[in-house]
């Protein structure tokens, strides 16, 4: 729906490459570039798993078959071998992020491989009885997975499109870049020349695009001056692999709140789980260091020890609990289950990393964007951050596929074709937007897009015998989408709009409650990023491919 609505709002834009009007935007297509050096068209900079991803979802991608994208990873090749023991490096995918594998066709090569589900999930507080459990009706549905990160990538590269216009260099990285008008020492570039990556072989590429996947520490974004906000958490997450007792049915992930930080166990196998402890950095180097034995003692004690327990915070949650038992019905009942017991831990398999947030200020600029820990980077308390990053992945890509080579004539007539049956009206407004579009698609160089669609709309529905006064509502209501600036409310324009549209066409307010539900999807895509601001960028990029 969120691609539906920028579509319809900047689909004369997406155009404009084929009636050549001559917006700044538009120009950077002409820019002549230095045939001795080699030019594609996009860059992709780190090869972790939201970089290989976003390689082979723009390599799958029909509209860019003509495009040149190049991955560049600063590791070697590698043949891959599932190994007998399981990573401490591990991801819990969400259900967005299977759909989004699913149809590039890695899900099935990881299903190939291994995975575990979770079905259920029980948090747990250490100073009280307060619990919380999440799962879905009857347990057939799964909230989760959880995959090795080695795992999630092999996949990747196997479903990688057989197609010349994808080319992966490995052992290559990016030693710096030159951004035009931001790059000191190069202000004479042109502000619409390519950006130039200089590689840690002495090489260089210039891109049309350069797209920033390098981690936490990204040199695109420092490139770039993006402001980033960051804060240490002064903790550190302590991984490792745990072996369970028996062999039991192990789809639950458990999660519990010690005074210094959560301790979570997620399944990997019937026998095996992943221990993801956050806890102050003193603590994880003294738990690093520790026997095997005191380890696994020390876990089983995080799961299963009641000192911490504050007579306070008991009372505090029966009151609370009483509460509920009154208000929901049935009552707050649940069923508290018992973690499983430890019993060993795999060789080598611990492991800690300090813990902090980091969010840049901006996710693109001029002919760069950034995506995964590069743009932003959380907490693993709820297991949110890869499946971010895959987030970035599937917006990115229906963004910069929506602004090229898109067939303006068919998105004007499906559209009519949605649209033009709330008022009534047959066939005949088709026949009316087949001679208006054809106006529309002759336009030439430098004509003025608000004049076009109010002229437009004045022919639409001309021809379809409405009456002028519809022209002159269409004439309001586009003259505030079309002079969008920095910093206006995406939501309450579109919203506005559609008010005074939709009534047009003899609906109800139950359109407006559509556009409430659209744009909700649109405004949570990011956390505290201006809405426009992301999507306006975002589409700049597309538009200069």
């Amino acid at each position: 729906m969120s691609c539906k609505l920028v579509r319809k709002s900047f689909c004369c834009l997406k155009q404009a490459r084929h009636c050549n009007i001559s917006y700044n935007v538009f120009r950077t297509l002409q820019t002549n570039t230095d045939a001795n050096k080699d030019t594609v068209d996009i860059v992709i900079s780190g090869g972790g798993m939201v970089g290989t991803t976003l390689a082979c979802a723009l390599g799958k991608e029909g509209l860019l078959h003509g495009k040149k994208i190049v991955l560049l990873e600063s590791a070697s090749e590698k043949k891959f071998d599932l190994p007998s023991e399981y990573s401490n490096r591990t991801c819990a995918l969400s259900p967005a992020t299977v759909k989004l594998l699913s149809g590039l066709g890695v899900w099935d090569e990881i299903l190939q491989m291994r995975c575990q589900p979770v079905k259920r999930m029980q948090v747990w507080d250490s100073c009280s009885d307060s619990m919380i459990t999440f799962n879905n009706d009857d347990l057939n549905d799964n909230l989760a997975y959880i995959v090795e990160n080695d795992v999630i990538l092999e996949a990747v590269k196997r479903s990688f499109p057989k197609s010349h216009n994808l080319n992966i260099k490995y052992n290559t990285s990016a030693k710096s870049y030159i951004i035009p008008g931001i790059t000191p020492g190069h202000d004479g570039l042109d502000q619409n020349s390519w950006v130039t990556v200089q590689l840690n072989d002495g090489s260089e590429i210039k891109t049309k695009l350069l797209i920033g996947a390098d981690g936490m520490n990204s040199t695109v974004r420092k490139a770039c001056e993006f402001h980033t906000l960051r804060s240490d958490y002064g903790q550190s997450g302590l991984v490792a692999t745990l072996k369970l007792r028996g062999d039991t049915e192990n789809n639950v992930a458990w999660q519990r709140f010690l005074p210094t930080g959560p301790v979570a166990m997620l399944p990997l196998s019937n026998t095996d789980s992943c221990l993801i402890w956050t806890t102050t950095t003193e603590n994880a180097k003294h738990l690093k260091q520790l026997s095997e034995d005191s380890f696994i003692d020390a876990v089983n004690d995080a799961f299963w020890h009641d000192r911490d327990m504050n007579s306070l915070a008991i009372s505090a949650g029966g009151i609370l609990n009483g509460v509920l038992n009154n208000i929901l019905p049935g009552g707050a009942s649940y069923s508290r289950q018992l973690p499983p017991t430890v019993v060993g831990i795999a060789d080598n398999s611990r492991a800690a990393f300090p813990l902090g947030l980091l969010h840049s200020s901006s996710y693109a600029g001029h002919r760069v964007a950034l995506i995964g820990d590069a743009a932003h980077r959380i907490h693993p308390l709820a297991g949110q951050g890869v499946n971010l990053g895959f987030g970035d992945v599937a917006c990115f890509r229906d963004l910069v596929v929506l602004t090229i080579d898109v067939d303006l004539y068919t998105i004007f007539r499906d559209a009519a074709h949605r649209i033009h049956p709330l008022a009534g009206q047959g066939v005949n407004l088709g026949f009316g937007d087949v001679a208006c579009l054809r106006d529309l698609l002759v336009l030439t160089i430098d004509v003025d897009l608000y004049t076009i669609f109010r002229d437009a709309a004045h022919r639409i529905h001309t021809l379809a015998g409405q009456d002028v006064n519809l022209g002159f509502g269409d004439v309001a209501c586009l003259s505030d989408l079309l002079v969008l600036t920095v910093h206006v409310d995406l939501y309450t324009i579109f919203r506005d709009a559609a008010h005074r549209i939709h009534p047009l066409a003899g609906q109800g307010v139950s359109l407006g409650f559509g556009d409430v539900a659209c744009f909700r999807d649109l405004l949570v895509l990011t956390i505290d990023v201006d809405i426009y601001i992301l999507f306006s960028e975002m589409l700049h990029i597309g538009f200069i491919l």
